[in-house]
């Protein structure tokens, strides 16, 4: 990945917001007006000069949802979040924007049992350490970090009664645009068992998705 991106007429009140954004989402490298911001699936070269008040962005490595730019501009998505953290409130009076509803229909025959999950971008709140069958329940609540700007994604594994049997949800949420959903099953029994997998992302003032997963016994 190569090139820069270059975004005039920064104030130094600005830059802070920037600042408080990353440090939201745990990034590091961001102290100071030059160096390298850096997280688990990003690496962006910065200079900043509070006299002309040029931002210069070099991106090395960026995440899928912002590496959609457009042919004349490749860093669009890039240079969209950029302006979202410069011109908006502080981090600390930010809400959440971002929220992610999973459910599961259990429909296998036998229990489900909250196993663990892992959050690349945001929070989990686990509502269900155990689904018995028949049910059809939220599993989960996971949102954003609190004035986030990379959304919210992550992973819930749920085990079934046999012990060697487990779904996966995974999940991310940038925009009302740019989501995604996957369900499925691994062990030596996953081959006994259905898993059919929805999803659906709107915005309403903040952005949402609604997701799902039915298991059934084959």
């Amino acid at each position: 990945m190569s090139g820069e991106l270059q975004i005039k007429d920064v104030s130094p009140e600005q830059m802070e917001r920037v600042r408080a954004f990353l440090r939201r989402d745990h990034l590091k490298g961001f102290d100071g007006n030059e160096g390298t911001v850096r997280g688990d699936c990003i690496d962006v070269a910065f200079r900043y000069d509070p006299e002309s008040r040029l931002l210069v962005v070099e991106p090395e490595r960026l995440p899928e949802h912002l590496e959609n730019g457009k042919p004349d501009e490749p860093f669009a998505d890039l240079r969209t979040m950029l302006h979202v953290a410069l011109n908006s409130p502080f981090a600390d009076s930010c809400g959440v924007y971002d929220y992610v509803r999973p459910k599961i229909d259990n429909q296998s025959g036998g229990v489900l049992t909250y196993s663990s999950s892992e959050s690349q971008h945001g929070n989990i709140d686990i509502l269900q350490q155990r689904i018995d069958s028949g049910q059809n329940v939220q599993c989960a609540e996971c949102d954003s970090r609190k004035g986030s700007i990379v959304g919210a994604e992550g992973e819930i594994v749920y085990t079934f009664a046999d012990g060697i049997t487990q779904l996966t949800l995974a999940y991310g949420l940038f925009s009302s645009s740019d989501y995604y959903f996957t369900a499925g099953l691994s062990g030596g029994n996953a081959a006994r068992y259905t898993c059919v997998g929805s999803k659906k992302a709107w915005m309403d003032g903040y952005t949402y998705m609604d997701c799902s997963a039915t298991i059934k016994k084959v």
